[in-house]
């Protein structure tokens, strides 16, 4: 991944704040190194022609992020013969294939068929693939020449009354489609490497909730690329989610999805021995079930009496924009 755009990693302390709920967000392209050149579109009126977008480099207002349908794989450490204890809920590559996905075999009910895949960028299983509440025609080319890229891994614990989560990390990634393969307008791998293409922001998990099956995982934004992720603070203002890092009153993201059922049942399972385990595979006996997950990723910050206390403007030099 190019590192030509700064990514600033936070280390500081967690500072505790009351945060506005539904904030709404704008991403700014002029932060990336060729952020300009992204805004075109393809029509068909009636022939296909390429339509340049409008003169800056921001998208319009929009709500919260969208997705439908991301393969979200489940690792249960079955080590002691029980599945109550912990798990690992991820799409990260190098986790799945230290404990063998894709694979098939019985259930663990002893007759139910189970096939695990490896999730399907290509395909869509790891978009966030909607901006919701954004007017048409102000996107940037999101979704045309670029999109976002989700990858996660999320450690928990399980328990008769459901998962709880209790550290992780959910990655953003740019991805330029334009460096894509496409066969007959179908595009069949998504491809790094461009000048842009790296994460844009991370955000570190700091809680849960489970209710019922709807599932509410909390984050915040430790790090982000300087000047693309601008939130509102509610009054009017946006306020950039890397400079509020810089000072450790972070943004936050609430990842709002559903797990049906919130327990996995036998006949979902998969049994899995691992001969050797490693930081990426911990568990030497493991049941995996699969699932897909449709919701939203909402963002926040503070209420603005909060930035003022801290004095973010004056102290740390934070920008924020009056829209």
């Amino acid at each position: 991944m190019s590192k030509s755009a700064s990514i600033v990693i936070i280390t500081t302390a967690v500072l505790f704040s009351e945060v506005a709920l539904a904030n709404q967000m704008y991403l700014n392209l002029g932060a990336l190194v060729d952020g300009g050149s992204y805004d075109v579109h393809i029509a068909f009126n009636p022939f296909p022609s390429v339509v340049l977008g409008d003169d800056d480099t921001t998208t319009g207002i929009f709500d919260e992020f969208g997705f439908s349908q991301i393969l979200a794989p489940s690792i249960y450490d079955m080590s002691d013969g029980s599945l109550f204890g912990n798990f690992i809920d991820t799409n990260a590559t190098s986790t799945l294939n230290a404990y063998g996905i894709p694979t098939s075999g019985t259930a663990l009910d002893g007759t139910t068929n189970v096939s695990l895949t490896l999730p399907n960028c290509a395909s869509g299983q790891c978009d966030l693939d909607e901006l919701n509440g954004l007017a048409m025609g102000d996107d940037e080319g999101f979704g045309t020449s670029w999109d976002l890229q989700v990858v996660y891994r999320f450690d928990g614990v399980m328990s008769q009354s459901g998962a709880v989560f209790t550290s992780g990390y959910l990655d953003v990634y740019f991805n330029d489609t334009r460096n894509d393969s496409f066969s007959g307008g179908v595009r069949t791998s998504v491809n790094y490497g461009g000048v842009n293409e790296q994460v844009l922001f991370r955000g570190e998990l700091n809680g849960s909730d489970i209710n019922l099956g709807n599932l509410d995982v909390f984050f915040e934004i430790t790090s982000a690329i300087d000047n693309f992720l601008w939130v509102s603070d509610g009054q009017g203002y946006y306020h950039d989610a890397h400079d509020l890092a810089l000072t450790g009153d972070f943004a936050k993201l609430t990842l709002d999805t559903n797990i049906d059922p919130p327990i996995p049942t036998p006949e979902q399972l998969l049994l899995r021995t691992v001969a050797l385990t490693t930081p990426d595979a911990p568990y030497s006996v493991v049941a995996i079930r699969e699932s897909h997950l449709d919701g939203s990723v909402k963002v926040e910050v503070p209420e603005p009496s909060t930035l003022a206390l801290m004095g973010i403007g004056l102290l740390f030099g934070s920008r924020r924009k009056k829209i």
